[in-house]
């Protein structure tokens, strides 16, 4: 570090279309996601809606409803959402998430002693 020297100058680094390489990694991402279907207490449609205002509610009973969302099947954010919802929520399908879900949530109350 003792012979450091700053210069004046620029870097010209092409890097193509921007704006392809963009959109094909945002279609790279999406081919990712799968459907994911959760239930919820129709008293909890607020919350839905305002977590996922673009998602369009399907009543189930007179009780409980449904929504429908595309998720990146490895994003541990997603999962992280889902699961901050606690008992508020009910991820049904499909049964590979659903049960990586219920793995998580193991995992994270055999931190504790219960």
């Amino acid at each position: 570090m003792e012979n450091l020297r700053i210069e004046n100058t620029v870097s010209e680094v092409e890097h193509g279309d921007l704006e392809k390489r963009m959109k094909d990694s945002e279609q790279a991402y999406y081919q990712t996601c799968i459907p994911i279907e959760i239930h919820f207490d129709n008293e909890n449609g607020g919350m839905i809606a305002e977590y996922f205002p673009d998602c369009r509610v399907e009543r189930v009973t007179e009780k409980e409803s449904r929504i429908f969302l595309e998720v990146p099947a490895k994003e541990r954010l997603w999962k992280a959402l889902l699961l901050s919802f606690g008992d508020q929520v009910k991820v049904t399908g499909p049964e590979e998430y659903k049960q990586e879900l219920i793995k998580t949530a193991k995992k994270f109350l055999s931190n504790y002693d219960i």
